[in-house]
């Protein structure tokens, strides 16, 4: 089954120029929160970020982002893990009339939160009074690149050609429909894992059968430069329109550019075409942040996944204030939320 394949995005897109699709600077978006209503509202708010083990660095360095622009407007940042999320839920389950614990979560998880995490977040997000940066629908789908490939498609999102495998007995009919050289992987993976780069039906087989023989697969056509990507971060910002933030090429010696594999990173900038495509794929997935990895050529990039839970070496890279753009857009979530409950 043919699930991604989609070229040219977003024809109007030339006519934008990339500077509109940038983010603006975070000293404009806190402004608004020190004066009239919303300074009233933003005032005492508590905001959770919700991290993993395998996101803690990342995730604590939102929280201080957080405590660093929260103390100029009178806000409070905490750092919590998936046992106190769930915990949050229930106490608002059993008390929903009471003033929640905090005004805001941002979930800093990324793929790797568990079916009870993910129905926390569900119920939190129909609950008017708490604001979620990345709500559970988001994730599930951002996690699945099954998932994620039919949003794209659905959106316009220029993707490379995907099917799907199932099993070992379908592994020449997938990369044969893709071409050869192909790259597989496993429909959920993180940091490049459960992903390789196959030049025969024979290599596909050989790796499918040693990571997971019985599972469905996706074979995808190669987008080149082999082991060259762009990740690109694209953040909701507080008057709602999603923007870029930063952008930086990485290369690798072999097939995976990922940093986190031994790649290397440099600051790039995406033009209107390119951004464009970044922040729709973002969108189409409902996600409020999210690292989106790019490949091809420079005003045809084709998106090969959007992350939730972008680790923030471009931060170090490309000297954006990545974590600061989220936490001002927490901080106006959070007033927006205290201000439907009269508190401004």
């Amino acid at each position: 089954m043919v699930v991604g394949s989609m070229s040219g995005l977003a024809r109007g897109a030339q006519a934008v120029s990339a500077g509109a699709l940038q983010a603006g600077d975070v000293a404009g978006k806190l402004a608004p929160l020190q004066q009239g209503r919303l300074a009233d509202a933003v005032r005492g708010a508590r905001i959770a970020v919700v991290e993993h083990p395998t996101t803690h660095r990342a995730a604590t360095t939102v929280s201080e982002s957080l405590g660093r622009l929260g103390g100029d407007v009178g806000a409070a940042a905490e750092l919590i893990d998936g046992r106190a999320l769930a915990r949050l839920a229930a106490e608002r389950a059993g008390t929903p009339g009471a003033a929640p614990r905090f005004d805001a979560v941002i979930t800093y998880t990324g793929a790797m939160i568990d079916d009870q995490g993910l129905a926390a977040l569900q119920a939190l997000r129909r609950d008017p009074a708490v604001a979620v940066l990345n709500g559970a629908d988001a994730i599930t789908v951002s996690r699945d690149k099954l998932l994620s490939f039919r949003e794209f498609a659905t959106h316009g999102v220029a993707t490379p050609r995907t099917v799907t495998m199932q099993g070992l007995d379908d592994a020449a009919r997938g990369v044969d429909q893709v071409g050869l050289p192909a790259v597989i992987k496993l429909p959920v993976g993180t940091e490049g894992q459960e992903v390789a780069f196959v030049r025969s039906a024979d290599e596909a087989r050989s790796f499918m059968r040693e990571v997971a023989p019985d599972e469905l697969w996706l074979a995808q056509e190669t987008i080149r430069p082999v082991g060259q990507d762009i990740r690109a971060v694209v953040v909701r910002e507080p008057d709602g329109a999603h923007r870029l933030v930063a952008s930086m090429q990485r290369t690798g010696e072999g097939f995976h550019a990922n940093i986190s594999q031994g790649g290397s990173g440099r600051p790039i900038e995406l033009d209107a075409v390119d951004a464009t495509t970044a922040i729709r794929a973002t969108q189409s997935l409902g996600l409020d942040f999210g690292g989106v990895d790019l490949m091809g050529s420079p005003g045809a990039m084709q998106v090969i996944e959007v992350n939730s839970g972008l680790g923030l070496t471009i931060e170090r890279v490309t000297g954006a204030p990545i974590s600061e753009h989220i936490a001002a857009t927490a901080l106006h979530d959070a007033a927006r939320a205290r201000m439907l409950r009269g508190l401004a």
